[in-house]
């Protein structure tokens, strides 16, 4: 998810979120064939399957987290 998803309402930011991986796998499968391998060949799929493939194969092992830095010394909280 983007910073331009962080603002919105929990709802909005999934759609958002869901909306903008969409839109990078679309962005990637739109890539010259020496961009990237698709050994899967989940480009080959239209979408919801395209995205299931992605998922499951792709994405499955990907763990996301966010830092956040910590406050400046003497700052209360």
């Amino acid at each position: 998810m983007t910073a331009a998803c962080c603002p919105l309402s929990h709802e909005e930011r999934g759609a958002c979120a869901r909306e903008q991986l969409s839109q990078a796998i679309a962005t990637l499968c739109a890539n010259p064939q020496d961009a990237w391998r698709d050994p899967q060949g989940c480009c080959a799929w239209d979408e919801p399957e395209r995205r299931r493939c992605f998922d499951n194969t792709y994405l499955g092992q990907v763990t996301l987290g966010a830092a956040v830095a910590p406050p400046p010394p003497g700052h209360d909280e």
